[in-house]
């Protein structure tokens, strides 16, 4: 997940910061992150607003803790760069950095040597590989490989948080986050 990588990055994290596959702590060479996974969908039918711009900072920082060669795409429906600025970093992640964006709607993620050879058979060494196969805007269905996959999961109200406010008098909106007013969130 997004934030399992975040612990990664970090100098404090369970490899000091450097970048590595946490199945076999190899260094990756090519990683995706995949999008509203969990939102924008029939039960959770809002975008998180957050997770366009930590992905594609993880995608930068990633790159610069491994020297410029690791090979970033980022899988998304739409780009929200919500926040001031926010635009010019996402296009400063894709101008300087490299960083490729592909508006999407990715429908699987398989372990490569799982699928290559079923449940059977010797490794060919790839078995931590991921396969991501998603359809791009023309509708044209496609595959790539890659090392590591990061999900940018979903915000979700915390069940015990939506009682909580019920019990002292906040109003909550459909999707159990505090309600609001549009132009005084």
């Amino acid at each position: 997940t997004s934030l399992e990588f975040e612990r990664i990055l970090s100098a404090s994290g369970p490899y000091e910061g450097h970048v590595k596959r946490p199945s076999d702590l190899k260094q990756p060479k090519k990683v995706a992150w995949i999008q509203c996974v969990g939102s924008r969908n029939a039960e959770h039918f809002y975008c998180s607003s957050v997770c366009c711009m930590y992905a594609t900072k993880e995608a930068v920082i990633a790159r610069e803790h491994c020297g410029g060669n690791l090979d970033c795409h980022v899988y998304y429906m739409d780009m929200r760069c919500f926040g001031k600025d926010f635009e010019k970093y996402y296009n400063r992640a894709k101008d300087e950095y490299g960083i490729q964006f592909r508006r999407c709607k990715v429908s699987a993620v398989a372990r490569k040597g799982q699928r290559d050879r079923g449940t059977e058979g010797p490794s060919d060494g790839t078995d931590e590989d991921l396969l991501i196969s998603y359809e791009d805007e023309a509708g044209t269905l496609k595959e790539e490989q890659y090392d590591m996959v990061v999900v940018s999961t979903a915000l979700a109200a915390n069940p015990r948080v939506v009682e909580m406010a019920k019990r002292i008098g906040v109003a909550t909106d459909e999707q159990g986050f505090v309600k609001t007013d549009r132009f005084e969130p």
